[in-house]
């Protein structure tokens, strides 16, 4: 479709053959009636075989992106990337739908999208009426459509024919109930009792159904679950595989671990021992005589503490006279007590 060799060919032929042609027919030079009408018609034929149903490649695009957002969406279990035609023509309509009716693809645009996906996408592989979408980075054997696959659509399409069934059965049921129920109102006993019976059919024909649809939902996910195991399995088979070339490296062999850990001990020792000298040559620079003990200044930093200590008391202390002072100058004012012996006399302040 992209092929830039066939596309200037297709515009002029549509932008100049077909008026061209149509002037001459206009004139009566070609066509059934003109000059040349009897003898050019399969020359007429000839040229008009590029008349056919064309598409507008932007809309394909745009329905194709929409078709790919909404399977990345739908896609969990192996059997969701799995589609008849009729399903994906369900599934997808809304993609191409701008009136939001919902409604099915038609066939020729199902097919249309189904070719570009598959074509020019790479998105997608077509089995006769089988459609997958594939993952372009997967391996080969995922891109194709194996009897597994074959085999789930089989299950889903059955299932949903089930579905279908068990729908139009509670639909007669249920007109049955009703034809029944019109008929008890009119008195009419035989064809009530012919409904019911009609109903009680039906009834067990849909219990039928309704448990072969159990067993084969069940045998689906079984199924999807045992595809989902082949997937998992890989995947460990593959990071078994990676894992083991990874271990497998030259560099972290046991041996060179060994060796890479001595000389980044060794490496280590000798910068510290070059932290060492620095910091030994920076006190030298600054005039230090010796270099201080750690323990000196642990004693040096305890008797700080205590000295503190101390001082705290000292304050503790004062604080705790005044409070007392300020507590005896609320005294009564007409006695006053000398402060310099507590055996001074008193002497009343009045007489």
């Amino acid at each position: 479709m992209y092929d830039p060799g066939w596309l200037p060919v297709r515009i002029a032929s549509y932008v100049v053959g077909k008026p061209l042609w149509w002037a001459l027919e206009q004139i009566g030079i070609v066509g059934e009636e003109g000059l040349l009408g009897g003898s050019s018609r399969g020359h007429h034929h000839k040229d008009t075989s590029w008349w056919d149903t064309y598409v507008l490649l932007h809309l394909v695009e745009a329905a194709a992106d929409e078709v790919l957002e909404r399977q990345a969406g739908l896609q969990v279990n192996a059997g969701d990337a799995l589609y008849t035609l009729d399903t994906f023509r369900t599934t997808f309509g809304a993609c191409v739908d701008a009136a939001g009716l919902l409604e099915p693809l038609r066939e020729l645009d199902a097919r249309v999208l189904v070719k570009y996906l598959e074509r020019d996408r790479g998105a997608l592989v077509v089995d006769k009426e089988i459609i997958k979408f594939v993952d372009k980075q997967a391996p080969a054997e995922e891109c194709t459509i194996t009897g597994v696959d074959a085999g789930i659509v089989e299950l889903k399409t059955a299932i949903r024919n089930l579905y279908a069934q068990v729908d139009a059965l509670h639909g007669k049921i249920d007109d049955c109930t009703h034809k029944a129920s019109a008929a008890l109102q009119q008195k009419r006993k035989p064809a009530a009792l012919s409904y019911l019976r009609s109903r009680k059919l039906l009834e067990e024909q849909l219990n039928k159904r309704l448990g072969s649809l159990s067993t084969l939902e069940s045998t689906f996910l079984t199924v999807e679950a045992a595809a989902g195991d082949i997937k998992i399995m890989k995947t460990y088979e593959s990071s078994t595989a990676t894992l083991r070339a990874i271990l497998a490296h030259p560099s972290i062999e046991r041996s060179s671990v060994d060796k890479t850990m001595e000389a980044l001990a060794e490496a280590s020792t000798d910068a510290k021992e070059l932290d060492d000298a620095i910091r030994i040559g920076g006190d030298v620079a600054l005039g230090v005589g010796e270099i201080v003990d750690d323990e000196e200044l642990e004693e040096e930093w305890k008797a700080m503490v205590k000295e503190m200590e101390a001082q705290n008391k000292v304050k503790e202390s004062r604080s705790a006279v005044h409070n007392v002072l300020g507590q005896a100058g609320n005294a009564p004012t007409h006695m006053l007590v000398a402060e310099s012996s507590p055996h001074a006399p008193r002497i009343p302040l009045s007489s």
